[in-house]
């Protein structure tokens, strides 16, 4: 499928690719990260292989980490730590 995705610091959305309206989907629950607060995704890419949701997630204190979000529950999967300022994820095409 062709979905466009939005997040930020609360709440996924898709995106209407002909108007740009956003549609509410799910909050996000990023609590398996590790402390700090102010979580917010700062990047995304759908892996369309697995269909998987991958998200640059960055921290208020300045700490970043890779995570997979659940797009139907909102929950984010904690995956690993990852370089101070990332804000984009990249697949190959299959």
């Amino acid at each position: 499928s062709n979905v466009l995705y939005s997040a930020e610091s609360q709440a996924l959305h898709t995106v209407n690719q002909s108007t740009a309206a956003l549609t509410f989907v799910t909050n996000l629950d990023f609590s398996a990260f590790p402390g700090g607060s102010n979580n917010r995704v700062n990047g995304m890419k759908f892996d369309y292989t697995t269909g998987t949701l991958w998200a640059s997630v960055t921290q208020g204190g300045g700490n970043n980490y890779v995570g997979i979000i659940n797009t139907s529950t909102g929950v984010l999967t904690y995956v690993c730590t990852t370089v101070a300022g990332l804000d984009a994820i990249a697949f190959p095409e299959p």
